[in-house]
């Protein structure tokens, strides 16, 4: 094999139109000195490829002559030739590099080398002007420091033990040495990360340097060095690898170079953005940047930017040459000066060479070629892929929190590039590969699981943009391998008719196709709708024919909060409601506007929020978001809204808007601005329904600023409680122990603030369902609760004209609230309150096994039957193996305790299962948000069943807790193991579609046949046809108009003879 390498490598340079050549000099463990040859060639296709040549040993001597010497024989011995030398590269060594007896200097004496370019290796240069960094202080302090522990063996195994007892991310120190100078970078970074442990091991001991470890400026001089030597390590980094071509190695060390500069003006401003590890050790020490001694670290930076301007000067000559190599054809070139500079360098005759670059840069082929990113072979894609990411983001309008994941794909694919290479994936394709490869596959697992575990179902109906009706389902159920409660999409269907008896066929269809047993549905939580929950006809009272034994959970909760926020607003006719619309409108459309009130925000203090996102009719609870954001806004509302006022009412409220200057502290600039801004706004131009627009909402933040406060306070402090309740079970953990409970506590909650608390603290959820509200247990006016805010203006001003009717408003919405509410919340429900004994707090409570004896009632179809459940009950109930459980710890994960007792708890836990999988808010709601990105007029009659596909897909990654890439990441990608049915399912896609395809026009036709019609082309090719028919009647008709007028001229010149 080392034959054949030879022998390729030979060929190679016989092959190559040129090469260079790099030597050093080392010595290896057995004390013998080794010449490393490297060889770098390049091809007639342009393109340059890198291989080690040859090993020389050298026993004796390393004098400049003894390198040469060894050279040069093995140059004879494999006549290397040396015709196509371009350069050699060497360290700075004087056994290299020496004048009158270095290897450079024998070699241009020798009439076998040609002549050539000679340079000191980049990275060592760069590695010696890190020398240049002189804090000698620092290291030698931190070296005996770590030398004291690393230098006697029992002293660093403690240190170790010490280190891993701690729980410390590195586990020793490093060591430098001074023949790699930047490996102090990373012996300091060690160092300094693990400075606490090092003071806690060493304390108490007499080395002298340990004092040194509490010196601040000495921590501030070890930070600098830290920050400085990790910059030089990335430089040296980033001139390391395959491939490097001087143009890339000059391109980085002058960044580097600048980047110096940039860090010696930030130094002197004291900006310590770049200087991570000072900042963080002033932070430690309790100083200001500002107190940073700044002149002597700028003083150690500009030492090694004189160092790199003195080292790299050789290179500076290359760099307009390089520049040209890039792209040779821009015109900012200076032929002439670039010309004798490429002769001097590579013993040229320069006015030949000025014709050539002339020719070149006039070369119309070549500069097509060089913008395809042909020419030279010297533009690399590798080199800008943050470009062609943000690029490919920008030309299909993907949003930037996609780029993570782009990446992330990208590098995962490209694991397996030869699968890679040969994949196609056309719009067709991947719609089909969805539906029936992805989407197939795990829908047929979730049906699979119904079959084996238990489960409830979420319903919910929505419309899509192309006025299409679908039906959503969501399954939840407990994994028993997982050991996990999932929740996965079952599937969306087009329905064509809204009502109890269609949804009742549909689900009918559904269940009989996928072999679905009706015998394991727990439950179904839809909304509160006739069509739903009808007490006749409605869709869960039709299930109970296929589901005797369906859990009565209720309706939607969630929803029922909704709409009792809706109620709570009737009283005050939408008062609020209609200003946080006006205000979402009129800044929808006005960005000036938007500007303006911003700025005006900035000057009062306050943090903007944009009004455009705020009020949604359909989501009665987003009220009190919007109550909230424009409370906050009020002053900044008023002030910009006060340019839109009349002459005279703005003379009305001058001393107001003063008062508003002076409470949040604005000076005269900021005055003179609002001054200018009100102006502009006062000469806007504006629509009547604008003007109309702005009317309205001058008149709610001027005329009527006292009625607007007081309604957004009481809105601010009752909404909070009903929203308080729809975040929790809005949320995707397993609550529904807690559905009766907290219920209850809201339905108190409301009450308590209109209602006397000892009408209502002492009765049973029953009674207080049944309660009539009587004027004699209500809250007086002047107690009734209606927010911080109104709360105050109530008793500061009780004789107030608002009052008495915001008042007498305030009343009514409490009212009219708690009748709805206690009509939809099922505080009396028997179902929910067993259910609130799954709640692993009330073990061993008496309760806990009543409950939990009513629940297995209910669910005895479900439970093994021939288990005797009551003596589980009773034995689980004061069971001291179960481990206790902690307010804030998942209940699903505890009851995976009682779980792992099979033998024990059979009844129970097959009970508790079932219960875990009851829906306990709007899951489905979710769905609908993507379905219009779908399902739109544009797209084909494949929508549904992809939008079906995708939502699979997309609660599957949810359910498993995972990307799409960790799921099918496979870390050996030639021998791990794959998912058989996905592969098949997939592989299998295109066949399934071509045949729904053929059934699908088979049905078709059969129509047709049946009612006489004949086949129809596509809309596109009907409208294109309609199009090119008044095409062809538009032509005939001028040409109609052509032939009358020439008529017309012909009978006019017979007149005129």
């Amino acid at each position: 094999m080392a034959e054949d390498l030879t022998q390729q490598l030979r060929k190679d340079i016989e092959d190559c139109e040129c090469f260079s050549l790099q030597l050093d000099e080392s010595t290896d463990v057995s004390d013998t000195a080794q010449l490393c040859v490297f060889i770098r060639m390049v091809f007639t296709d342009m393109t340059a490829k890198e291989e080690l040549l040859t090993i020389l040993p050298m026993k004796e001597h390393t004098r400049g002559e003894d390198i040469f010497r060894t050279f040069k024989n093995f140059v004879d011995k494999t006549k290397l030739p040396m015709s196509k030398l371009s350069s050699i590269t060497t360290d700075g060594a004087p056994a290299m590099v020496g004048r009158c007896n270095g290897f450079i200097a024998k070699c241009r004496e020798d009439d076998t080398f040609p002549d050539f370019l000679n340079y000191h290796c980049i990275i060592h240069q760069h590695a010696l002007c890190a020398k240049m960094l002189n804090m000698k202080e620092v290291m030698d302090v931190s070296l005996k420091v770590a030398c004291s522990i690393r230098a006697r063996p029992l002293q660093r195994r403690l240190f170790r033990a010490y280190l891993e007892d701690a729980d410390c991310v590195h586990t020793d120190l490093l060591l430098h040495t001074d023949v790699r100078w930047l490996s102090r970078g990373n012996f300091l970074e060690r160092f300094r990360v693990l400075l606490p442990e090092i003071k806690a091991f060493l304390h108490g001991t007499k080395l002298a340097e340990y004092a040194r470890l509490d010196d601040e400026e000495w921590l501030l001089d070890l930070a600098f060095l830290t920050d400085i030597t990790h910059m030089l390590n990335e430089l040296n980094l980033e001139l390391q690898g395959k491939d490097r071509t001087v143009v890339d190695m000059i391109s980085s060390v002058n960044a580097f170079k600048r980047r110096l500069h940039l860090l010696c003006s930030k130094l002197q401003r004291k900006d310590l953005a770049n200087f991570q590890n000072i900042a963080s050790e002033l932070e430690k020490q309790g100083k200001d940047s500002a107190l940073l001694d700044s002149a002597r670290y700028t003083e150690q930076v500009n030492n090694i930017t004189s160092d790199f301007e003195k080292r790299f000067r050789d290179f500076a000559l290359l760099e307009p040459i390089a520049t040209f190599m890039c792209y040779p054809f821009s015109e900012d070139h200076d032929i002439d000066s670039l010309a004798q500079n490429i002769g001097a360098v590579f013993h040229l005759n320069p006015s030949a060479l000025e014709d050539e670059m002339l020719s070149l840069q006039a070369d119309i082929q070549l500069k097509a070629r060089a913008h395809a990113g042909q020419f030279w072979n010297l533009f690399r894609v590798e080199k800008y892929p943050n470009a062609m990411i943000l690029g490919t983001l920008a030309e299909h309008s993907i949003p930037f929190s996609m780029a993570p994941v782009i990446v992330e794909l990208a590098q995962t694919l490209s694991l397996d590039k030869p699968a890679l290479q040969g994949m196609k994936l056309s719009r067709t394709t991947a719609s089909y590969k969805m539906i029936h490869g992805l989407g197939r596959t795990y829908s047929e697992r979730t049906f699979s699981n119904m079959k084996i575990f238990p489960f409830s179902l979420n319903l919910d109906e929505s419309t899509s943009n192309n006025n299409k009706k679908i039906l959503s389902m969501l399954v939840c159920y407990y994994h028993a391998d997982l050991r996990k409660v999932i929740v996965e999409h079952l599937g969306s269907l087009e329905i064509m008719k809204l009502n109890a008896a269609s949804l009742e066929k549909v689900l009918c269809e559904f269940f009989e196709k996928n072999n679905i047993p009706w015998n394991n549905l727990v439950s179904m939580l839809m909304d509160s709708c006739a069509v739903m929950r009808g007490s006749k006809t409605g869709l869960e009272i039709r299930m109970h024919q296929y589901c005797p034994n369906l859990l009565d959970v209720d309706g939607d909760s969630c929803h029922h909060i909704h709409n009792a926020a809706k109620k709570f607003s009737e009283p005050f006719d939408s008062y609020l409601e209609k200003l946080f619309s006006d205000l979402q409108v009129d800044h929808q459309w006005s960005p000036d506007q938007v500007m303006y009130h911003k700025e005006i925000a900035m000057i009062l203090n306050l943090p903007a929020s944009s009004p455009q996102r705020g009020f949604v009719r359909h989501r009665w609870l987003s009220a009190y978001d919007a109550s909230m954001a424009t409370h906050a806004m009020m002053p900044a509302y008023r002030v910009l809204y006060y340019g839109f006022l009349s002459t005279a009412d703005k003379e009305l409220y001058r001393e107001p808007l003063e008062l508003m200057y002076t409470k949040y502290h604005v000076n005269q600039a900021g005055r003179a601005r609002i001054k200018v801004v009100q102006e502009e706004l006062n000469r806007k131009g504006m629509t009547p329904q604008g003007r109309e627009r702005k009317k309205r909402v001058c008149q709610k933040l001027w005329h009527e600023e006292t009625t607007t406060v007081l309604r957004l306070s009481i809105y601010m402090g009752l909404l909070a409680i009903l929203k308080e309740y729809v975040m929790v079970f809005q949320g995707s953990q397993t609550l529904v122990h807690k559905l009766h409970d907290r219920q209850l506590e809201l339905f108190l909650a409301f009450m308590a603030c209109v209602v006397k608390a000892e009408y209502i603290t002492q009765l049973s959820p029953r009674a207080l369902r049944e309660m009539v509200l009587e004027d004699h247990m209500l809250l007086p006016s002047t107690e009734v609760y209606v927010g911080q805010e109104a709360d105050t203006f109530r008793s500061q001003n009780p004789n107030h004209a608002l009052l008495v009717p915001f008042l007498a408003d305030v009343r009514k919405a409490y009212i009219t609230t708690a009748v709805y509410l206690q009509k939809k919340l099922p505080l009396a429900s028997l179902t929910l309150t067993a259910l609130s004994a799954l709640d692993p707090l009330l073990r061993g409570h008496s309760q806990a096994t009543i409950q939990l004896k009513r629940l297995s009632g209910m669910l005895r179809h479900l439970l093994p039957a021939d288990q005797d459940i009551q003596r589980e009950l009773v034995r689980f109930n004061v069971d001291l193996t179960i481990p206790s459980f902690k307010e804030g710890e998942s209940m699903v994960e505890w009851w995976g305790h009682v779980f792992d007792k099979p033998d024990k708890y059979p009844s129970l836990s097959a009970m508790v299962k079932c219960c875990l999988s009851i829906f306990h808010g709007p899951r489905v709601e979710s769905s609908f948000s993507l379905m219009n990105e779908i399902i739109d007029q544009r797209s084909g009659n494949m929508n549904v069943p992809t939008f079906n596909a995708i939502q699979t897909v997309k609660y599957t990654l949810q359910s498993r807790g995972k990307t799409a890439v960790q799921l099918f990441r496979m870390e050996d990608v030639k021998f791990g193991e794959v998912d058989r049915t996905l592969c098949k399912n997939i592989n299998s896609a295109a066949a399934t579609y071509k045949r729904q395809q053929k059934m699908n026009q088979k049905e078709k036709q059969q129509q047709q046949s049946k009612y006489g019609s004949q086949a129809s082309g596509s809309a596109q090719q009907a409208k294109k046809q309609t199009a090119e028919e008044e095409k062809r009647a538009r032509l005939r008709h001028v040409a109609k108009q052509r032939e009358r007028a020439m008529e017309t001229l012909v009978v006019q010149a017979k007149k005129k003879k």
